[in-house]
């Protein structure tokens, strides 16, 4: 009987296992189709990014349908997901088929338009309630005030639309919405510079740079905070995602740090914080960067030029405030093991790098120096460079796979297969991601731009501003903290840019510099919680708690919370980039006043609280005042400040460091 039962249950296993297989190979096909498209259009730019965009990002929603259908383990969500994949594929289809009569010569939309738009609508919503369910619910409730807005009292009043005008307006009218200028940068722009992360990801370069790093740092207990943070600098060249750079390094340095007597909050909120200035560090940037490039009509290079001005400030105030915190640890309780030699449980936790990690690195190198020199100097487009960059250097990451597989040359070629199958699969996953984020900020766009209320809104904070443009600037901060707290730093940059950066610039402020505020104030958002992004996977690696975490990565980018403000003020390297003695005392000024910040914070002064709060209070407000551009500029004032507080900063750390030097 036991044969029997056995019997009957192996076919259903066997056309279970063979259902998978061919979803599988369903999603293999879209995703070669993906990149194959992708890479046509770089090429050829055929068709126009408009006609890219409305074929590109159906089959963006069909490869996300369908690896949620592989990885789901109930029948009915990967039957759900199956059905929403093909419903893509064929929204595909019909809009390429149909693009010109629906962009020019159809006058009114049939019924099967209709349809076609709320298929494709419905599909994006899915998609984005399983990764932020707070963009679903802000779309909804948009689209239902757009609706019924007529009903509400000022200020939120406006005519009120129809629903099928929403439901055109943001998708088969290709201006806003899911097919907009924001899902048009994902497919066009975005998707060609994930060309190049994905080769760091898939040729494993990250691992890498952290074998490497922990290498340099020689074992010293108390130096594994700077291989985190050297590490993330270097990897966030190439991910332009705070997340992505604390999983990647965090499953290394996270357990290193606790293992050296850190706690396990600091741990993370460490490799958190470091993590952070992926979306500030050249020349790969976070999405805002590209955002901004399109919003000012530049070159990326001219982004990212600004972007290593702040990428330095904001890595050595971040250093400098991990310097004041271990040594602090380190004399307060010298037993805690931190000083000593070589530690094995370095080469335990990561391994020593060999002459492959070094070949790894040095390629990846190469690969950064390349787009450096086509976006810097040839000034290039992003997609020439960054297809180019793949077609010189995928083909020797190759090579120097098949050098590092030790066996056999079938075995050689199988792990290449793998590689590259591997390659073909994250881009297309990755990549996808972004284009529907993006598409869904998009339909949040939309809303606004249908209803018209975005005016009413300009006019209210124009009056503000008018009263006070300091004001308007910090509901312009407090706003992008809270929406940062339930949405990824691109979200809260585009309301923000909408909403409040238009006000901004009609008062005075340069485009440039409301720009790069909008975009320093949403990449805090990564350490905000509850969402925060940076601090839920680095507690998610030390298995900590989430707002201990939130709180230890706050506190310890403290004084950097202040630098959207220092910007306003001391942003010459942001309105013109090229070294000048403006823009070196500028950077001076800023460099002095944040790391008076984080001595005023993190050092202690004195035994005598009374003493030490005075201390501290002094060098707080120094170093503020010096910052924020209240001391005025080039005058005997500004230059006294900065010597004073350059003397402060010396004392401080010599006494620190003094008690418990390392030997």
């Amino acid at each position: 009987m036991g044969g029997g039962s056995v019997m009957r249950v192996m076919p259903g296993l066997k056309y279970r296992g063979l259902y998978r297989v061919s979803l599988q190979l369903m999603l293999v096909l879209v995703a070669l189709s993906f990149l194959m498209l992708n890479l046509y259009y770089f090429v050829t730019g055929y068709g126009g990014d408009i006609l890219h965009t409305v074929t590109v990002v159906p089959l963006a929603l069909a490869m996300l349908s369908l690896d949620r259908a592989l990885k789901t383990t109930s029948r009915v969500l990967l039957t759900v997901n199956l059905v929403l994949a093909l419903a893509s594929l064929f929204v595909a289809f019909y809009l390429r088929l149909n693009f010109y009569d629906l962009l020019i010569y159809r006058l009114v939309h049939t019924y099967f338009d209709l349809f076609v738009a709320l298929l494709v609508m419905l599909i994006a919503l899915w998609i984005i309630w399983g990764t932020y369910k707070v963009i679903f619910i802000l779309i909804i409730v948009l689209m239902i005030y757009s609706v019924y807005g007529k009903y509400l009292p000022d200020p939120l009043f406006h005519p009120g639309v129809s629903w099928t005008r929403v439901l055109t307006g943001l998708t088969i009218e290709f201006e806003v919405g899911i097919f907009g200028p924001l899902a048009k940068l994902g497919a066009t722009l975005l998707a060609a510079v994930f060309l190049v992360t994905t080769i760091a990801y898939v040729f494993r370069v990250p691992e890498s740079i952290i074998k490497i790093f922990l290498y340099i740092v020689g074992g010293r207990r108390y130096l594994t905070p700077y291989a985190s943070v050297g590490s993330s600098a270097l990897i966030a060249m190439s991910t332009g995602s705070a997340a992505a750079d604390v999983a990647i390094t965090g499953q290394f340095t996270i357990p290193l740090m606790i293992k050296s007597g850190f706690k396990q909050e600091i741990a993370a909120s460490i490799a958190s914080t470091a993590s952070t200035a992926a979306l500030i560090t050249p020349p790969i940037m976070g999405i805002a960067a590209f955002l901004i490039a399109e919003s000012l009509g530049v070159h990326y290079w001219e982004v990212a030029l600004r972007g290593f001005y702040m990428a330095f400030i904001f890595y050595a105030v971040l250093s400098y405030s991990l310097l004041i915190i271990i040594l602090t640890m380190m004399r307060n309780a010298p037993s805690t093991g931190m000083v000593g030699g070589r530690s094995t449980e370095l080469d335990e936790v990561a391994g020593r790098p060999g002459l492959v990690d070094i070949a790894r690195v040095a390629l990846f190198v190469g690969l950064l120096l390349y787009l450096v020199y086509t976006l810097g100097v040839l000034w290039w487009s992003v997609a020439r460079a960054s297809y180019t960059g793949v077609m010189i250097f995928l083909p020797a990451f190759i090579v120097l796979e098949l050098l590092a597989v030790k066996g056999t040359i079938k075995l050689k070629l199988e792990s290449v297969a793998r590689l590259l199958y591997d390659y073909i699969v994250v881009y297309a996953r990755e990549t996808s991601s972004i284009i529907v984020l993006l598409a869904c900020l998009g339909m949040v766009v939309g809303v606004f731009t249908l209803t018209g209320w975005v005016l009413r809104l300009f006019s209210l904070l124009i009056g503000v501003g008018a009263e006070n443009i300091v004001l308007l600037l910090i509901l312009a901060y407090v706003v992008g903290l809270i929406l940062g707290m339930g949405l990824p730093p691109t979200g809260t940059y585009v309301i923000l840019s909408v909403l409040t950066l238009p006000a901004l610039i009609q008062l005075g402020v340069n485009p440039w510099i409301a720009h790069f505020f909008a975009f320093y104030v949403a990449t805090l958002g990564e350490v905000t919680p509850p969402v925060a992004p940076a601090v839920v996977v680095g507690a998610q690696i030390a298995r900590s708690d989430l707002f201990k975490t939130g709180f230890a990565a706050i506190r310890l980018l403290a004084p950097l919370f202040l630098f959207a403000f220092a910007i306003i003020q001391r942003g010459s390297f942001i309105l013109n980039p090229i070294p000048r003695t403006e823009v070196l005392l500028d950077l001076l000024y800023l460099l002095v006043g944040l790391l008076s910040l984080s001595t005023a914070l993190f050092a202690p002064f004195t035994n005598s609280r009374v003493l030490d709060v005075i201390l501290r209070g002094a060098t707080l407000i120094l170093g503020l005042t010096l910052a924020l551009g209240i001391i005025k500029d080039n005058n005997a004032t500004a230059i006294a400040t900065v010597a004073l507080l350059t003397v402060i900063l010396i004392t401080t750390y010599r006494l620190i460091r003094s008690p418990s030097r390392p030997q």
